[in-house]
């Protein structure tokens, strides 16, 4: 067993021990019907013929349609998992929510070959900026990258590895993370709903945007990715999870809501906190009290375990806190790792060889190059594409 598979794993068991001892599974997890098998058009309905909102609460007599909604957006793989309580108008709302969650995901659905919503049927959605002139399309024979070396940059990040930097569409926070969040709200049995009135209105309205942005903690999904150029998990899977002890604890350093809302999709592990009414009193009087600022408390951390053949072929997991508390629109960039796969480690003499000065050998291992270097750059590597972050 290789160093860093043994570190990995046994990071991830210590989480898992303590997930578990927080968190107990509620119900089943819903895993989405794989649409290739045969009847794979069977669909996966929640709350079929209920009719009634679980955001709004109106129903058919309040003058509103329901159609079947997506219980997690399109866009993350999800088919045949829906719902017959996501009324029109809010569906409507989340529609351009989750636009923002797209392009909070950038191009990673196009390389990691995740269909999405087509009028033509099922396909790979193209990603395309035509601000810095990038384009990439996916097919039955690779990957086709285009980019505009003079608004492109590439950064060494290793003898063998280097990324290339993308930048999103323009998204607001806020929104890409209303776009997840809501979907947690389908997974709460109904007699739960009133307990949770502040949540579903967060993740439906703005009545709560101020709140939500002035906190890191509220608006934050813990994202888990695991580096491979491939659609790992093609059948979506979502698990709720309740807080085994009554009543939020903040003790031992931990936050601890009421719910943890879990999807697994593409190649990522989603988890979002969600937190009940009696759980945003008590973190009013907690944060009010001096005590948040004085301690730092850590939310469990659903765990992710691989098989050593994965780490070998490509890394660890990538965990991250996204807070996404902010109001802003935003357009970071998103770094695409490859691999150089030539006999040879990277090295100083081989970039001189390719025509880059010493000056430009230091800025890539540091900021990145754009421009004519990057035509150097790439002459002189094999690129394979290894994973993205």
């Amino acid at each position: 067993m290789s160093h860093t598979y043994a570190t990995y794993e046994e990071q991830e068991s210590r989480l898992e021990a303590d997930f578990t001892a927080h968190y107990e599974l509620q119900g089943d997890q819903i895993v989405h019907p794989d649409p290739t098998a045969p009847r794979g058009d069977q669909q996966i309905v929640l709350d079929r013929g209920l009719n009634e909102c679980r955001y709004c609460e109106r129903t058919k007599a309040d003058g509103v349609g329901f159609k079947k909604a997506h219980v997690i957006p399109e866009q993350m793989g999800n088919k045949l998992i829906v719902s017959d309580a996501e009324c029109t108008p809010c569906n409507e709302t989340f529609s351009v929510y989750e636009t923002h969650l797209g392009e909070l995901l950038g191009p990673l659905k196009t390389l990691l070959g995740v269909e999405g919503k087509s009028k033509k049927g099922r396909r790979v959605p193209k990603f395309k900026d035509l601000k810095d002139h990038t384009s990439i399309l996916r097919s039955d024979t690779g990957i086709h990258w285009e980019v505009d070396p003079e608004r492109t940059t590439v950064r060494l990040d290793g003898p063998r590895e280097f990324s290339v930097g993308t930048r999103h569409l323009p998204y607001v926070p806020l929104l890409a993370w209303k776009g997840i969040a809501r979907c947690a709200v389908h997974l709460l049995a109904l007699d739960e709903l009133d307990s949770f009135q502040w949540f579903r209105e967060a993740v439906s309205t703005d009545s709560h945007d101020q709140a939500l942005a002035a906190s890191t903690g509220l608006a934050c999904v813990i994202s888990t990715f695991l580096p491979s150029m491939h659609n790992l998990f093609p059948q979506p899977e979502l698990r709720m999870f309740n807080r085994r002890a009554a009543g939020l604890l903040a003790e031992d350093g931990w936050i601890l809501p009421e719910k943890m809302f879990v999807v697994k999709a593409a190649s990522h592990v989603y988890q979002v906190p969600v937190y009940s009414d009696a759980d945003i009193q008590y973190l009013r009087g907690y944060t009010t009290s001096g005590e948040a600022a004085s301690e730092q408390r850590s939310l469990p951390l659903f765990p992710v375990h691989v098989r050593e053949d994965f780490v070998e072929n490509y890394d660890v997991p990538k965990r991250s806190m996204l807070s996404l508390n902010s109001l802003e629109e935003e357009s970071p960039i998103n770094w695409i790792q490859m691999r150089h796969t030539g006999p040879q480690p990277l090295s100083d003499e081989q970039m001189l060889e390719a025509g880059l000065t010493e000056e430009e050998i230091q800025q890539v291992k540091t900021d990145g190059l754009t421009g004519e270097a990057v035509l150097k750059w790439l002459a002189s590597v094999a690129p394979v594409p290894r994973s993205a972050t």
